[in-house]
């Protein structure tokens, strides 16, 4: 028996139920690959798939979009905030103002600023 790769994406099992359905409209029932019974239940089921896709594309679409003009600005701008502040920081304990201590707090290296890429790194 040959082997079928199964569709991986939510698109693509999208694409091969329309396709089945598409085949089950054209043929008559004794000659497709699947009973009728399973057929109604294919479009019942394709229905809902459909709208179900539908929806979860537009909430991630809504999703992505509010990241970009929300969420990653205000992102930036804490991160401009507190490399700010662990360079004003580390300026103070080297001037003397603040002991090496102060750094051990927020636990800081002295001779390295944190390099803040990610937000678990921003979020410590």
């Amino acid at each position: 028996m040959s082997y079928r790769r199964l569709p991986n994406t939510d698109s693509a099992r999208l694409k091969a139920l329309q396709k089945a359905c598409e085949k089950g409209l054209e043929l008559s029932p004794i000659d497709l690959a699947y009973s009728q019974k399973t057929f109604n239940k294919l479009r019942l089921f394709l229905d809902n798939y459909e709208k179900a896709y539908i929806d979860y594309r537009s909430a991630y679409t809504a999703q992505v979009e509010n990241n970009k003009t929300n969420y990653l600005p205000k992102l930036n701008k804490a991160k401009i905030y507190i490399l700010h502040f662990f360079k004003v920081l580390k300026m103070s304990v080297e001037r003397g103002d603040l002991s090496v201590d102060s750094l051990v707090f927020f636990d800081l290296k002295p001779n390295k600023i944190p390099a803040l890429t990610s937000e678990d790194k921003i979020f410590f």
